[in-house]
Protein backbone atom coordinates (compact mmCIF):
# COMPACT_ATOMS: atom_id res chain seq x y z
CA UNK A 1 0.00 0.00 0.00
CA UNK A 2 2.86 2.30 0.80
CA UNK A 3 4.26 1.63 -2.66
CA UNK A 4 0.91 2.44 -4.27
CA UNK A 5 0.55 5.66 -2.28
CA UNK A 6 4.07 6.63 -3.29
CA UNK A 7 3.36 6.00 -6.95
CA UNK A 8 0.12 8.01 -6.79
CA UNK A 9 1.93 10.86 -5.06
CA UNK A 10 4.66 10.88 -7.69
CA UNK A 11 2.13 10.70 -10.51
CA UNK A 12 0.06 13.54 -9.03
CA UNK A 13 3.11 15.74 -8.63
CA UNK A 14 4.17 15.08 -12.20
CA UNK A 15 0.63 15.79 -13.43
CA UNK A 16 0.57 19.10 -11.58
CA UNK A 17 3.95 19.97 -13.08
CA UNK A 18 2.70 19.09 -16.56
CA UNK A 19 -0.45 21.16 -16.05
CA UNK A 20 1.60 24.12 -14.83
CA UNK A 21 3.91 23.81 -17.83
CA UNK A 22 0.97 23.60 -20.21
CA UNK A 23 -0.65 26.63 -18.56
CA UNK A 24 2.54 28.66 -18.83
CA UNK A 25 2.85 27.64 -22.45
CA UNK A 26 -0.73 28.70 -23.16
CA UNK A 27 -0.24 32.04 -21.40
CA UNK A 28 3.03 32.63 -23.26
CA UNK A 29 1.42 31.74 -26.57
CA UNK A 30 -1.61 33.92 -25.83
CA UNK A 31 0.70 36.79 -24.86
CA UNK A 32 2.65 36.44 -28.08
CA UNK A 33 -0.58 36.35 -30.07
CA UNK A 34 -1.90 39.41 -28.23
CA UNK A 35 1.30 41.36 -28.86
CA UNK A 36 1.25 40.39 -32.51
CA UNK A 37 -2.43 41.42 -32.72
CA UNK A 38 -1.65 44.79 -31.12
CA UNK A 39 1.23 45.37 -33.51
CA UNK A 40 -0.89 44.38 -36.49
CA UNK A 41 -3.70 46.60 -35.23
CA UNK A 42 -1.37 49.53 -34.75
CA UNK A 43 0.16 49.06 -38.18
CA UNK A 44 -3.30 48.70 -39.68
CA UNK A 45 -4.54 51.81 -37.93
CA UNK A 46 -1.46 53.75 -39.07
CA UNK A 47 -1.97 52.47 -42.63
CA UNK A 48 -5.68 53.37 -42.62
CA UNK A 49 -4.95 56.76 -41.07
CA UNK A 50 -2.28 57.41 -43.71
CA UNK A 51 -4.78 56.62 -46.43
CA UNK A 52 -7.21 59.18 -44.99
CA UNK A 53 -4.93 61.84 -43.52
CA UNK A 54 -2.34 62.01 -46.31
CA UNK A 55 -4.79 63.23 -48.98
CA UNK A 56 -6.24 65.75 -46.50
CA UNK A 57 -2.77 67.11 -45.80
CA UNK A 58 -2.14 67.19 -49.54
CA UNK A 59 -5.36 69.13 -50.08
CA UNK A 60 -4.50 71.59 -47.31
CA UNK A 61 -1.05 72.24 -48.78
CA UNK A 62 -2.55 72.70 -52.26
CA UNK A 63 -5.17 75.18 -51.05
CA UNK A 64 -2.46 77.11 -49.20
CA UNK A 65 -0.42 77.20 -52.40
CA UNK A 66 -3.41 78.60 -54.31
CA UNK A 67 -3.85 81.34 -51.72
CA UNK A 68 -0.17 82.28 -51.81
CA UNK A 69 -0.01 82.45 -55.61
CA UNK A 70 -0.83 86.05 -56.54
CA UNK A 71 -0.64 85.47 -60.30
CA UNK A 72 -3.26 82.75 -60.75
CA UNK A 73 -2.08 82.09 -64.31
CA UNK A 74 0.85 80.24 -62.74
CA UNK A 75 -1.60 77.59 -61.49
CA UNK A 76 -2.08 76.23 -65.01
CA UNK A 77 -1.28 72.48 -64.98
CA UNK A 78 -0.97 72.45 -61.18
CA UNK A 79 -4.03 70.28 -60.45
CA UNK A 80 -4.03 68.14 -57.34
CA UNK A 81 -4.23 64.39 -58.06
CA UNK A 82 -6.18 62.22 -55.60
CA UNK A 83 -6.89 58.68 -56.82
CA UNK A 84 -9.52 57.71 -54.25
CA UNK A 85 -13.16 57.70 -55.31
CA UNK A 86 -14.62 58.69 -51.95
CA UNK A 87 -15.60 62.06 -50.53
CA UNK A 88 -11.94 63.16 -50.35
CA UNK A 89 -11.52 62.45 -54.04
CA UNK A 90 -14.63 64.48 -54.80
CA UNK A 91 -13.26 67.33 -52.67
CA UNK A 92 -10.05 67.23 -54.72
CA UNK A 93 -12.03 67.56 -57.95
CA UNK A 94 -13.93 70.50 -56.47
CA UNK A 95 -10.65 72.21 -55.58
CA UNK A 96 -9.41 71.63 -59.14
CA UNK A 97 -12.59 73.14 -60.59
CA UNK A 98 -12.15 76.16 -58.30
CA UNK A 99 -8.54 76.50 -59.48
CA UNK A 100 -9.62 76.39 -63.14
CA UNK A 101 -12.13 79.15 -62.42
CA UNK A 102 -9.41 81.30 -60.84
CA UNK A 103 -7.19 80.75 -63.88
CA UNK A 104 -10.00 81.73 -66.26
CA UNK A 105 -10.68 84.85 -64.19
CA UNK A 106 -6.97 85.76 -64.28
CA UNK A 107 -6.85 85.32 -68.04
CA UNK A 108 -10.02 87.39 -68.46
CA UNK A 109 -8.50 90.10 -66.28
CA UNK A 110 -5.36 90.01 -68.40
CA UNK A 111 -7.47 90.52 -71.53
CA UNK A 112 -9.18 93.46 -69.84
CA UNK A 113 -5.81 94.88 -68.88
CA UNK A 114 -4.65 94.45 -72.47
CA UNK A 115 -7.75 96.37 -73.53
CA UNK A 116 -6.92 99.01 -70.95
CA UNK A 117 -3.44 99.34 -72.39
CA UNK A 118 -4.92 99.88 -75.86
CA UNK A 119 -7.32 102.46 -74.43
CA UNK A 120 -4.47 104.31 -72.73
CA UNK A 121 -2.85 104.93 -76.10
CA UNK A 122 -5.61 107.47 -76.79
CA UNK A 123 -4.68 109.47 -73.70
CA UNK A 124 -1.60 111.74 -73.72
CA UNK A 125 -0.01 109.70 -70.92
CA UNK A 126 3.74 109.69 -70.53
CA UNK A 127 5.60 106.55 -71.64
CA UNK A 128 7.89 104.47 -69.43
CA UNK A 129 10.08 101.41 -69.84
CA UNK A 130 7.08 99.08 -69.53
CA UNK A 131 4.42 101.10 -71.32
CA UNK A 132 2.16 103.99 -70.43
CA UNK A 133 2.36 105.74 -67.07
CA UNK A 134 -0.57 107.19 -65.15
CA UNK A 135 0.26 110.86 -65.74
CA UNK A 136 0.24 113.32 -68.64
CA UNK A 137 2.31 116.48 -68.56
CA UNK A 138 2.85 119.52 -70.76
CA UNK A 139 4.94 122.48 -69.66
CA UNK A 140 5.46 125.38 -72.02
CA UNK A 141 5.92 129.11 -71.62
CA UNK A 142 2.26 129.95 -72.26
CA UNK A 143 0.47 126.91 -70.87
CA UNK A 144 0.92 124.06 -68.40
CA UNK A 145 -1.11 120.84 -68.29
CA UNK A 146 -0.98 117.95 -65.86
CA UNK A 147 -3.33 114.97 -65.96
CA UNK A 148 -3.84 111.76 -64.01
CA UNK A 149 -5.81 108.67 -65.03
CA UNK A 150 -6.69 105.59 -62.98
CA UNK A 151 -9.37 103.32 -64.41
CA UNK A 152 -11.71 101.57 -62.00
CA UNK A 153 -11.41 98.19 -63.74
CA UNK A 154 -10.49 97.02 -67.21
CA UNK A 155 -11.58 99.25 -70.06
CA UNK A 156 -13.77 102.27 -69.42
CA UNK A 157 -15.21 105.44 -70.90
CA UNK A 158 -13.15 108.23 -69.34
CA UNK A 159 -10.92 110.26 -71.63
CA UNK A 160 -8.99 113.50 -71.75
CA UNK A 161 -6.58 115.01 -74.22
CA UNK A 162 -4.84 118.26 -75.12
CA UNK A 163 -3.33 119.23 -78.43
CA UNK A 164 -1.12 122.12 -79.51
CA UNK A 165 -2.63 123.59 -82.68
CA UNK A 166 -0.11 126.37 -83.32
CA UNK A 167 1.99 128.82 -81.31
CA UNK A 168 -1.16 130.41 -79.89
CA UNK A 169 -4.02 127.91 -79.74
CA UNK A 170 -4.52 124.66 -77.79
CA UNK A 171 -7.44 122.23 -77.94
CA UNK A 172 -8.53 120.41 -74.77
CA UNK A 173 -11.21 117.76 -74.17
CA UNK A 174 -12.69 115.82 -71.29
CA UNK A 175 -15.17 112.98 -71.88
CA UNK A 176 -17.07 110.54 -69.69
CA UNK A 177 -18.94 107.81 -71.56
CA UNK A 178 -21.78 106.16 -69.66
CA UNK A 179 -21.29 102.77 -68.07
CA UNK A 180 -18.20 100.60 -68.10
CA UNK A 181 -16.62 97.89 -70.20
CA UNK A 182 -16.49 97.54 -73.97
CA UNK A 183 -19.52 99.75 -74.88
CA UNK A 184 -18.13 102.67 -72.87
CA UNK A 185 -14.66 102.13 -74.34
CA UNK A 186 -16.16 102.07 -77.85
CA UNK A 187 -17.83 105.45 -77.33
CA UNK A 188 -14.66 106.87 -75.81
CA UNK A 189 -12.66 105.67 -78.85
CA UNK A 190 -15.12 107.34 -81.21
CA UNK A 191 -14.87 110.64 -79.32
CA UNK A 192 -11.07 110.50 -79.26
CA UNK A 193 -10.88 109.73 -82.98
CA UNK A 194 -13.25 112.53 -83.99
CA UNK A 195 -11.44 115.00 -81.71
CA UNK A 196 -8.07 114.23 -83.25
CA UNK A 197 -9.45 114.18 -86.77
CA UNK A 198 -11.17 117.56 -86.42
CA UNK A 199 -8.12 119.37 -85.09
CA UNK A 200 -5.75 117.66 -87.51
CA UNK A 201 -6.40 120.34 -90.13
CA UNK A 202 -7.78 123.08 -87.88
CA UNK A 203 -6.75 126.69 -88.44
CA UNK A 204 -8.16 129.78 -86.82
CA UNK A 205 -8.61 131.44 -90.21
CA UNK A 206 -10.68 128.57 -91.57
CA UNK A 207 -12.49 127.22 -88.48
CA UNK A 208 -12.41 130.03 -85.93
CA UNK A 209 -13.84 129.13 -82.52
CA UNK A 210 -16.80 127.16 -83.86
CA UNK A 211 -16.06 124.02 -81.84
CA UNK A 212 -19.81 123.33 -81.61
CA UNK A 213 -19.35 121.78 -85.08
CA UNK A 214 -17.22 119.06 -83.51
CA UNK A 215 -19.70 118.46 -80.68
CA UNK A 216 -22.47 118.03 -83.26
CA UNK A 217 -20.34 115.51 -85.18
CA UNK A 218 -19.69 113.50 -82.02
CA UNK A 219 -23.36 113.61 -81.00
CA UNK A 220 -24.64 112.44 -84.37
CA UNK A 221 -22.06 109.66 -84.68
CA UNK A 222 -22.92 108.20 -81.26
CA UNK A 223 -26.65 108.58 -81.96
CA UNK A 224 -26.27 106.74 -85.28
CA UNK A 225 -24.83 103.68 -83.51
CA UNK A 226 -28.19 103.00 -81.89
CA UNK A 227 -26.65 101.95 -78.57
CA UNK A 228 -29.68 102.17 -76.32
CA UNK A 229 -29.04 104.07 -73.11
CA UNK A 230 -25.47 104.93 -74.05
CA UNK A 231 -24.19 108.48 -74.17
CA UNK A 232 -21.19 110.66 -73.38
CA UNK A 233 -20.82 113.88 -71.41
CA UNK A 234 -18.25 116.11 -73.07
CA UNK A 235 -16.60 119.47 -72.73
CA UNK A 236 -14.29 120.77 -75.45
CA UNK A 237 -12.11 123.85 -74.94
CA UNK A 238 -10.18 126.05 -77.34
CA UNK A 239 -7.54 127.98 -75.39
CA UNK A 240 -6.08 131.25 -76.67
CA UNK A 241 -2.80 131.49 -74.75
CA UNK A 242 -2.19 135.07 -75.88
CA UNK A 243 -5.06 136.66 -73.92
CA UNK A 244 -6.30 133.78 -71.74
CA UNK A 245 -9.66 133.34 -73.49
CA UNK A 246 -11.05 129.82 -73.27
CA UNK A 247 -13.90 128.94 -75.64
CA UNK A 248 -16.00 126.05 -74.34
CA UNK A 249 -18.75 123.87 -75.74
CA UNK A 250 -20.35 121.16 -73.65
CA UNK A 251 -22.71 118.23 -74.07
CA UNK A 252 -24.21 117.37 -70.70
CA UNK A 253 -21.17 118.69 -68.80
CA UNK A 254 -21.82 122.31 -67.88
CA UNK A 255 -19.97 122.70 -64.55
CA UNK A 256 -16.49 124.21 -64.81
CA UNK A 257 -14.01 124.53 -61.92
CA UNK A 258 -11.47 127.36 -61.99
CA UNK A 259 -8.92 128.21 -59.32
CA UNK A 260 -8.79 131.99 -59.14
CA UNK A 261 -5.23 132.92 -58.30
CA UNK A 262 -6.18 136.49 -57.31
CA UNK A 263 -8.50 135.43 -54.49
CA UNK A 264 -6.88 132.01 -53.84
CA UNK A 265 -10.23 130.23 -54.13
CA UNK A 266 -11.78 127.72 -56.47
CA UNK A 267 -14.87 129.11 -58.16
CA UNK A 268 -17.51 127.21 -60.09
CA UNK A 269 -18.88 128.41 -63.41
CA UNK A 270 -22.09 127.01 -64.80
CA UNK A 271 -22.34 126.87 -68.58
CA UNK A 272 -25.56 126.56 -70.56
CA UNK A 273 -27.29 123.28 -69.88
CA UNK A 274 -27.28 120.94 -72.89
CA UNK A 275 -28.09 117.24 -73.45
CA UNK A 276 -25.37 114.62 -73.36
CA UNK A 277 -24.05 113.41 -76.71
CA UNK A 278 -25.84 110.42 -78.18
CA UNK A 279 -29.48 110.05 -77.12
CA UNK A 280 -30.93 112.68 -79.50
CA UNK A 281 -30.09 113.70 -83.08
CA UNK A 282 -28.67 117.20 -83.40
CA UNK A 283 -31.70 118.61 -85.24
CA UNK A 284 -33.80 117.92 -82.15
CA UNK A 285 -31.21 119.58 -79.92
CA UNK A 286 -31.17 122.60 -82.26
CA UNK A 287 -34.90 123.02 -81.61
CA UNK A 288 -34.01 123.71 -77.97
CA UNK A 289 -31.11 126.04 -78.68
CA UNK A 290 -28.42 123.57 -79.75
CA UNK A 291 -24.85 123.27 -78.52
CA UNK A 292 -23.44 126.69 -77.68
CA UNK A 293 -19.89 128.05 -77.53
CA UNK A 294 -19.20 130.14 -74.42
CA UNK A 295 -16.13 132.03 -73.30
CA UNK A 296 -14.31 132.35 -69.98
CA UNK A 297 -10.99 134.06 -69.26
CA UNK A 298 -7.99 132.71 -67.39
CA UNK A 299 -5.81 135.31 -65.77
CA UNK A 300 -2.12 134.60 -65.19
CA UNK A 301 -1.85 131.97 -62.46
CA UNK A 302 -5.44 130.76 -62.86
CA UNK A 303 -6.05 127.02 -63.25
CA UNK A 304 -8.84 125.30 -65.16
CA UNK A 305 -9.75 121.93 -63.64
CA UNK A 306 -11.44 119.31 -65.78
CA UNK A 307 -12.26 116.10 -63.94
CA UNK A 308 -14.91 113.42 -64.26
CA UNK A 309 -17.22 112.46 -61.40
CA UNK A 310 -14.86 109.73 -60.17
CA UNK A 311 -13.22 112.09 -57.67
CA UNK A 312 -16.32 113.78 -56.26
CA UNK A 313 -18.30 110.53 -56.14
CA UNK A 314 -15.56 108.41 -54.55
CA UNK A 315 -17.41 106.42 -51.87
CA UNK A 316 -16.59 104.92 -48.49
CA UNK A 317 -18.79 102.79 -46.20
CA UNK A 318 -19.70 103.61 -42.60
CA UNK A 319 -18.36 101.08 -40.08
CA UNK A 320 -18.60 100.45 -36.34
CA UNK A 321 -15.64 99.72 -34.03
CA UNK A 322 -15.73 96.08 -35.21
CA UNK A 323 -15.52 97.28 -38.84
CA UNK A 324 -18.98 96.01 -39.69
CA UNK A 325 -20.91 98.18 -42.19
CA UNK A 326 -23.57 100.25 -40.44
CA UNK A 327 -26.22 102.81 -41.26
CA UNK A 328 -26.11 106.39 -40.05
CA UNK A 329 -28.22 106.69 -36.91
CA UNK A 330 -27.18 110.15 -35.74
CA UNK A 331 -28.91 110.98 -32.42
CA UNK A 332 -31.50 113.72 -32.69
CA UNK A 333 -32.06 113.28 -36.42
CA UNK A 334 -34.81 111.38 -38.21
CA UNK A 335 -34.57 108.96 -41.09
CA UNK A 336 -33.87 110.85 -44.32
CA UNK A 337 -32.64 114.05 -42.64
CA UNK A 338 -29.19 115.35 -43.58
CA UNK A 339 -26.23 114.59 -41.36
CA UNK A 340 -23.35 116.52 -42.86
CA UNK A 341 -22.96 115.29 -46.43
CA UNK A 342 -25.27 112.25 -46.18
CA UNK A 343 -28.74 111.25 -45.08
CA UNK A 344 -29.62 109.47 -41.87
CA UNK A 345 -30.18 105.81 -42.76
CA UNK A 346 -27.48 105.81 -45.42
CA UNK A 347 -24.50 103.43 -45.35
CA UNK A 348 -21.91 105.57 -47.08
CA UNK A 349 -20.58 109.02 -47.90
CA UNK A 350 -18.85 110.50 -50.95
CA UNK A 351 -15.83 112.78 -51.31
CA UNK A 352 -18.14 115.60 -52.46
CA UNK A 353 -17.09 118.89 -54.19
CA UNK A 354 -16.35 120.58 -50.86
CA UNK A 355 -13.51 118.22 -50.02
CA UNK A 356 -12.11 118.49 -53.56
CA UNK A 357 -12.09 122.30 -53.39
CA UNK A 358 -10.53 122.25 -49.91
CA UNK A 359 -7.66 120.02 -51.06
CA UNK A 360 -6.99 122.23 -54.11
CA UNK A 361 -6.97 125.42 -52.06
CA UNK A 362 -4.82 123.88 -49.29
CA UNK A 363 -2.08 122.83 -51.71
CA UNK A 364 -1.96 126.21 -53.44
CA UNK A 365 -1.99 127.99 -50.07
CA UNK A 366 0.67 125.67 -48.54
CA UNK A 367 -1.65 124.75 -45.68
CA UNK A 368 -2.55 121.66 -43.67
CA UNK A 369 -5.65 119.76 -44.78
CA UNK A 370 -7.62 117.64 -42.31
CA UNK A 371 -9.63 114.77 -43.77
CA UNK A 372 -12.76 114.00 -41.76
CA UNK A 373 -14.54 110.68 -42.17
CA UNK A 374 -18.09 110.35 -40.87
CA UNK A 375 -18.80 107.28 -38.70
CA UNK A 376 -15.15 106.30 -38.67
CA UNK A 377 -14.51 102.99 -36.84
CA UNK A 378 -11.40 104.64 -35.38
CA UNK A 379 -13.00 107.37 -33.32
CA UNK A 380 -11.13 110.65 -32.95
CA UNK A 381 -8.65 109.60 -35.64
CA UNK A 382 -6.67 112.54 -37.02
CA UNK A 383 -5.98 112.28 -40.76
CA UNK A 384 -3.67 115.15 -41.60
CA UNK A 385 -2.10 116.13 -44.92
CA UNK A 386 0.67 118.68 -44.48
CA UNK A 387 1.06 120.71 -47.69
CA UNK A 388 3.14 123.48 -46.10
CA UNK A 389 6.27 122.42 -47.98
CA UNK A 390 4.52 122.15 -51.37
CA UNK A 391 5.54 124.48 -54.19
CA UNK A 392 1.97 124.97 -55.36
CA UNK A 393 2.36 123.27 -58.74
CA UNK A 394 -0.56 121.76 -60.63
CA UNK A 395 1.22 118.41 -60.46
CA UNK A 396 1.16 118.54 -56.66
CA UNK A 397 -2.52 119.48 -56.67
CA UNK A 398 -3.54 116.59 -58.93
CA UNK A 399 -1.47 114.00 -57.04
CA UNK A 400 -2.80 115.41 -53.75
CA UNK A 401 -6.37 114.87 -54.93
CA UNK A 402 -5.60 111.28 -55.96
CA UNK A 403 -3.81 110.67 -52.64
CA UNK A 404 -6.60 112.01 -50.44
CA UNK A 405 -9.13 109.99 -52.46
CA UNK A 406 -7.10 106.83 -51.82
CA UNK A 407 -6.90 107.43 -48.05
CA UNK A 408 -10.61 108.34 -48.04
CA UNK A 409 -11.48 104.78 -49.17
CA UNK A 410 -8.83 102.89 -47.14
CA UNK A 411 -9.39 101.39 -43.70
CA UNK A 412 -7.20 99.39 -41.31
CA UNK A 413 -9.31 96.40 -40.33
CA UNK A 414 -7.48 94.62 -37.45
CA UNK A 415 -8.50 91.29 -39.02
CA UNK A 416 -6.72 92.12 -42.28
CA UNK A 417 -3.76 89.91 -43.15
CA UNK A 418 -1.10 89.75 -45.87
CA UNK A 419 -3.65 88.58 -48.44
CA UNK A 420 -5.62 91.81 -47.93
CA UNK A 421 -3.89 94.26 -50.25
CA UNK A 422 -4.43 97.69 -51.79
CA UNK A 423 -2.88 98.54 -55.14
CA UNK A 424 -1.37 102.04 -55.05
CA UNK A 425 0.24 104.25 -57.65
CA UNK A 426 3.91 104.73 -56.76
CA UNK A 427 3.59 108.50 -57.13
CA UNK A 428 0.77 108.47 -54.60
CA UNK A 429 2.86 106.31 -52.26
CA UNK A 430 5.76 108.80 -52.41
CA UNK A 431 3.39 111.73 -51.90
CA UNK A 432 1.68 110.08 -48.91
CA UNK A 433 5.02 109.26 -47.32
CA UNK A 434 5.98 112.93 -47.44
CA UNK A 435 2.67 114.56 -46.52
CA UNK A 436 0.37 112.07 -44.68
CA UNK A 437 0.70 111.82 -40.90
CA UNK A 438 -0.63 108.23 -40.71
CA UNK A 439 1.59 106.81 -43.43
CA UNK A 440 3.40 104.42 -41.06
CA UNK A 441 0.05 103.09 -39.83
CA UNK A 442 -1.68 102.53 -43.18
CA UNK A 443 1.11 102.22 -45.72
CA UNK A 444 4.26 100.81 -44.12
CA UNK A 445 3.70 97.15 -45.07
CA UNK A 446 4.17 97.17 -48.84
CA UNK A 447 5.59 95.04 -51.65
CA UNK A 448 6.62 95.59 -55.24
CA UNK A 449 4.30 94.18 -57.90
CA UNK A 450 6.06 92.06 -60.48
CA UNK A 451 6.17 93.62 -63.97
CA UNK A 452 4.46 96.78 -62.73
CA UNK A 453 6.30 100.07 -63.19
CA UNK A 454 3.51 102.29 -61.87
CA UNK A 455 2.22 100.49 -58.78
CA UNK A 456 3.15 99.13 -55.38
CA UNK A 457 0.95 97.13 -53.01
CA UNK A 458 0.02 97.82 -49.38
CA UNK A 459 -0.80 94.71 -47.35
CA UNK A 460 -2.80 94.16 -44.12
CA UNK A 461 -5.11 97.00 -45.14
CA UNK A 462 -8.41 97.19 -47.03
CA UNK A 463 -10.28 99.72 -49.17
CA UNK A 464 -13.82 100.30 -50.36
CA UNK A 465 -14.22 99.67 -54.07
CA UNK A 466 -13.27 102.31 -56.59
CA UNK A 467 -16.61 102.60 -58.35
CA UNK A 468 -15.62 104.94 -61.17
CA UNK A 469 -12.56 106.05 -63.10
CA UNK A 470 -10.35 108.70 -61.58
CA UNK A 471 -9.66 111.20 -64.35
CA UNK A 472 -8.10 114.54 -63.41
CA UNK A 473 -6.73 117.32 -65.63
CA UNK A 474 -5.42 120.77 -64.67
CA UNK A 475 -4.65 123.52 -67.22
CA UNK A 476 -2.74 126.55 -65.98
CA UNK A 477 -1.97 129.89 -67.57
CA UNK A 478 1.51 130.75 -66.17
Amino acid sequence: MKLVRLLVKVSTKKLIQDVDAARRSIIYTATIIAVIAIIIGALGSFFVASIIISPIRKLAAHVARIGQTKNKEKLVGKDIIITSHDEIGQLGETVNEMTHGLIRAALDEKLLMDGKIVQQTFLPLASGNQGKQTIAQLKEAKVECFGYYEGASGVSGDYFDYKKLDNRWYAIIKCDASGHGVPAALIMTIVATLFRKYFETWTYAQNGTNIDVLVIQINDFIESLGLKGKFATIIICLFDTENGDVYMCNAGDNVVHIYDNAIHKERIMTLLETPAAGPLPSFMIDMKGGFKVEKVKLKHGDVLFLYTDGIEEATRKFRDHSYNIIKCEEPGLKEGEMHGNHKVGGESEQMEPERVSAVIESVFAHKVYMLEKYHNPEQNEILQFDFTNCSGTIEEVIIALASVEKVFRMYKDPNANYTDTVRVDKRIDVFLKEHFNRYDYYCLSKDEIQNEQNYTEYSKVKEDDQLDDLTLLAVRRP
